[in-house]
Parts: structure tokens; C-alpha cells; sequence
């Protein structure tokens, strides 16, 4: 079939990143006439996105927003190397509903997020670069460099056990010690009503993942 009259109706972009975002690159994809609307929504997010924010942006942003940026730029990278279009596009839809819900963003942020853009909606991602002010092409700059230390979740889940049964789980800070966990978990009513008039032999502890108490 001809692409004519979608390119006509939605732009050669939406266009694009619908067949990207159908599903993998390798497997035939369920067209749907109104599946389209949804790109087109992302493309024009996108475009208010930098309408809104680019002229006042913030000199830093959140860790929330680093977080996410970050994790963005490994994803898209590492999902464009694998052919794995649609969830690299699946990433940078979750980014921008982050970028959405801040009051501000940094200039910064807003034009590495329309670097990411680039390759699958090349000729908006021109458009939102002018827009920021930004010499040059965007198709002409490098690849955003993710810092890895963004990667990190900042928090954990903790499971607690008591003679290898769940008993709780709980949410704790990245990088919580065992001693900092014990001394929390052990005054949480529900765990120390199955620890009550028993003996402790051990604790077995596993960073980031599992208290154990035999």
C-alpha cells in the first residue's frame, strides 16, 4: 500500500515512528488505522514540550529527571543497536510524560532529549533544535553520554523472611546496610509478632534483595 495519503494526513514522522512503534523490527505488525492517532500525540507532546520550556529552562534539574534522562539515553542507544525500535520509542514516551510533570527543565535536558528524537522523527527533532536555539544540525551532533551513576535505583525493595516465609516487604534507600534494615524491620508489628519468644540463630542478608532470619 501506498504511504502517500498517511504521509499527507500525519507527516512522514508519525508516519515513521508508527511503524516503528508497531512492534519488533523482525515481526509483522497488526496495522490499525487508529493506532496512528497515538504517535501523533507523542509527536505533538513533544513539540509543546519544547514550545513551553525552552525559553525559561532551569540551570539543573531534578534527580527524578536525571534518573530518567539517563536511563533513557542507555535504553534508546542500546535499543537502536538491537533494531529494537519500538521499545526504544517505548522509553522515550515515559521520559517525556517525566519531562511533562515538571515546572521546569534545563536547556540542557531539552536538547538531549531532542537529540534521542532524532532518529525516528528526524524532521520534527530539526524543528524542536531551532527552536532551542541550538546551532547547527541536530542530525550533526554526538550521541548523549549516559552517567552511569544515574542508573541506580534510588531505592529498594527488601524482602523479609522468617525461616524462609515472606512475612513483609519494604521499601528502603539504595545501598541500605543489613544492620540499618534489622534495626527497622524488627519494630514493624508484623514481623515482630513471628519473632516474638523465638530464638534468633541467624540473619542472612542479601544486599538490595532479601532479610532472612532463622
Amino acid at each position: 500500500l501506498s504511504p502517500d495519503e498517511w504521509v499527507e494526513q500525519y507527516g512522514s514522522d508519525v508516519l515513521r515512528m508508527y511503524l516503528m512503534f508497531m512492534g519488533p523490527f523482525d515481526q509483522w505488525g497488526d496495522w490499525n488505522d487508529r493506532g496512528i492517532s497515538g504517535t501523533q500525540r507523542f509527536a505533538k507532546r513533544s513539540y509543546s514540550l519544547i514550545e513551553q520550556n525552552g525559553k525559561d529552562g532551569t540551570d539543573s534539574d531534578s534527580m527524578e529527571v536525571m534518573s530518567a534522562l539517563h536511563k533513557t539515553i542507555k535504553k534508546v542507544g542500546d535499543d537502536i543497536e538491537s533494531l529494537q525500535f519500538n521499545t526504544a520509542l517505548a522509553s522515550m514516551m515515559e521520559l517525556l510524560n517525566t519531562l511533562w510533570a515538571q515546572e521546569t527543565i534545563s536547556h540542557e535536558t531539552l536538547s538531549h532529549y531532542t537529540i534521542l528524537l532524532s532518529p525516528f522523527a528526524p524532521h520534527l527533532a530539526e524543528e524542536l533544535w531551532q527552536m532551542l536555539a541550538n546551532e547547527g544540525l541536530v542530525a550533526s551532533q554526538s550521541w548523549p553520554e549516559y552517567d552511569a551513576a544515574y542508573l541506580q535505583e534510588s531505592t529498594v525493595t527488601i524482602a523479609v523472611q522468617i525461616n524462609g516465609k515472606l512475612r513483609g516487604t519494604y521499601q528502603f534507600s539504595n545501598g541500605v546496610t543489613k544492620e540499618e534494615v534489622i534495626e527497622t524491620v524488627y519494630d514493624e508489628p508484623n514481623i515482630a509478632r513471628w519473632l516474638e519468644w523465638q530464638t534468633i540463630v541467624k540473619e542472612i542478608f542479601i544486599p538490595g534483595k532479601i532479610l532472612n532470619v532463622v
